[in-house]
């Protein structure tokens, strides 16, 4: 019998700025939704949007509301978690999220690149690795918001 995976693989634009706080036991979290594109067009031609609700925790959530803001293009991995509880009336709540294990800036206007982007000298999802939180590529210098490639040959690198 083939073993089970929760693994969520997101990529999408924030839908408000990330906002840090701490749980009871003092750790760091930001609760985050993305706005994610379909990828089926209606019959009027557009895409739809999903908006999905994200949790991160620890040093990734400081980072996450240090560096980014509402519009930002991030690519997220995590599992997908429902929980239930009763609110102020007395009414249950069901909540399905993303519990975000490792996260990534992309350049805007890489969107529907983004697999060449996961694949980057980092090797992909880093931060929880030790990535830099500049994302994996950056814009050529002068050229602002144009995300740039560099060729690299095994000559190139340090070790």
């Amino acid at each position: 019998m083939a073993e089970a995976n929760n693994c969520v693989t997101l990529i999408g634009r924030l839908t408000r700025d990330p906002e840090l706080r701490s749980s009871q036991s003092s750790t760091s979290v930001v609760s985050f939704g993305l706005a994610v594109d379909q990828t089926f067009r209606g019959k009027d031609g557009q895409r739809g949007v999903d908006f999905i609700d994200c949790v991160i925790w620890g040093k990734q959530a400081e980072t996450l509301s240090q560096y980014a803001h509402k519009g930002d293009t991030i690519s997220t991995l995590g599992s997908l978690h429902k929980r239930e509880y009763t609110n102020r009336e007395g009414q249950k709540v069901r909540v399905t999220e993303v519990h975000v294990d490792r996260f990534n800036f992309l350049p805007s206007g890489q969107r529907n690149n983004a697999q060449q982007t996961q694949e980057g000298a980092q090797g992909g999802y880093g931060y929880g690795q030790g990535n830099h939180p500049q994302g994996t590529t950056q814009a050529p210098q002068g050229q602002p918001g144009q995300a740039g490639t560099i060729d690299l040959s095994s000559d190139d690198l340090p070790f």
